[in-house]
């Protein structure tokens, strides 16, 4: 198994103690080598992420869709230095244009999403070293139906 990036929840560690994390390697021939890292763990500002943009999550399958990312940190701190990543994680995945992927707010053409489905989008706002992610649940609703004759002018009279 290989493990790029530990992650601990926010709340796992005390400030101003000292942890000491062993990594143990072993090759299929048995062989082992083990390395060890201590860390002080340190408060930090801790981005809060928010997305704005349909109030209940209902959203139409025939309109655009636009969601606005926001950051603000915990404390004293500036959030001008923050990177943003738009990723689909929950449902059916669907792409996100590479032009707004990791821009504050993301569009998401009319006709996108599939109608009855629900999707999670996930911003992650990453200030220095510290990330934090805020999700918005989209129930896509069907459209009305709108018919369209091919070559008729859409002319009605009465007889």
């Amino acid at each position: 198994t290989t493990l790029e990036k530990l992650s601990l929840a926010s709340g796992s560690l005390v400030a101003g103690e000292s942890y000491t994390f062993s990594l143990l390697l072993r090759d299929t021939f048995g062989q082992e080598g083990v390395t060890t890292h201590t860390v002080i763990a340190e408060t930090a500002a801790l981005p809060i992420v928010s997305i704005v943009g349909v109030a209940t999550g209902e959203v139409s399958r025939s309109r655009a869709l636009s969601l606005n990312g926001d950051v603000s940190l915990s404390s004293c701190g500036s959030s001008s230095s923050s990177t943003f990543f738009w990723e689909s994680v929950g449902g059916p995945l669907f792409p996100i244009s590479s032009k707004t992927i990791t821009s504050s707010n993301i569009n998401i053409p009319a006709n996108t999403l599939v109608s009855g489905n629900t999707y999670t989008v996930r911003l992650t706002a990453t200030t220095g070293a510290i990330a934090s992610y805020a999700d918005m649940t989209l129930v896509v609703r069907s459209s009305d139906l709108v018919a369209s004759i091919q070559g008729g002018d859409r002319t009605v009279t009465s007889s």
